[in-house]
């Protein structure tokens, strides 16, 4: 009689781990989106070490909108950076914000190095006030 007990003990824990998981077909376009946003953000943040979720979150949508709208100011650049790309097809999310990324590192590199950093000029306080 225990041997009974143990089986349907056993089958019953069967019955209720049984679960159906989602498949990748189940997926929203949505969700899908939101997935690739994300995985490209973290990518960009590993890449670079940016340790600023905002700034990577700011590449990516800078990205996607280059992706949809193309810059006919900066299509040379592309033209020779897809040049170096041989034999690949596209250019993923991911790269298109780790290359806008770059490409900014390396003018900042170039402003400061040329004398142009960055520069916050003092508030005027009571230094124009005349003394009574």
């Amino acid at each position: 009689m225990n041997y009974a007990r143990r089986s349907t003990r056993s089958s019953g824990k069967r019955r209720g781990s049984q679960q159906q998981h989602a498949t990748t077909n189940d997926v929203s376009p949505e969700e899908e989106a939101r997935r690739t946003r994300v995985r490209a953000q973290v990518s960009l943040q590993q890449v670079t070490k940016e340790v600023d979720d905002g700034i990577a979150q700011a590449y990516v949508a800078l990205a996607e909108e280059s992706h949809s709208e193309p810059d006919f100011t900066s299509l040379k650049a592309e033209g020779e950076k897809e040049a170096r790309r041989v034999g690949r097809t596209g250019v993923t999310l991911e790269e298109r914000a780790l290359d806008r990324y770059l490409d900014d590192d390396e003018w900042e590199r170039q402003e400061r190095a040329e004398g142009r950093g960055v520069r916050i000029q003092r508030f005027p306080i009571g230094g124009s006030r005349e003394k009574v």
